[in-house]
């Protein structure tokens, strides 16, 4: 639609990179993918966002294994999360319970314990189980 921003080709931001001027230009392919998501998100239209947040993941995946600086983890934690949030939204319960169980686990390795961002997740995480087990007789697998 007109109000529309342009897509980013996922393809051509996986492309390898070498120079750290790359990995900005990266950065910021994936930044914008990210801005998309989330007005898709905020439209809800959530099966586009999905696929846009899979794509920022991705392109935020080759980053932080070529870079390997902190921050990139972090972004790629919060990403994993939006995606989660995402996948709820889209009735997919056990892709969003491994998406947050992902983002939780980077965020064991790369922030404080007592971050909120990470108490943030771990609720949204129990929070869909809960409801994952609430039915009677059902337990965890």
């Amino acid at each position: 639609s007109a109000g529309e921003a342009a897509a980013v080709d996922p393809a051509a931001a996986l492309a390898p990179r070498t120079s750290s001027g790359a990995a900005a230009t990266a950065r910021a392919e994936a930044e914008e993918l990210t801005a998309q998501a989330t007005a898709c998100f905020k439209q809800e239209r959530f099966a586009r966002a999905q696929g846009l947040f899979s794509d920022a993941i991705a392109l935020n995946e080759s980053i932080a294994a070529e870079v390997r600086e902190t921050k990139d983890e972090h972004t790629l934690a919060v990403l994993l999360n939006n995606l989660a949030s995402t996948m709820e939204k889209l009735r997919m319960p056990r892709e969003a319970e491994a998406m947050y169980e992902r983002s939780i686990e980077l965020c064991s390795e790369h922030m404080e314990p007592d971050d909120p961002r990470v108490a943030h997740i771990r609720s949204k995480l129990a929070k869909l189980q809960q409801g994952l087990f609430s039915f009677p007789g059902r337990r965890r697998p």
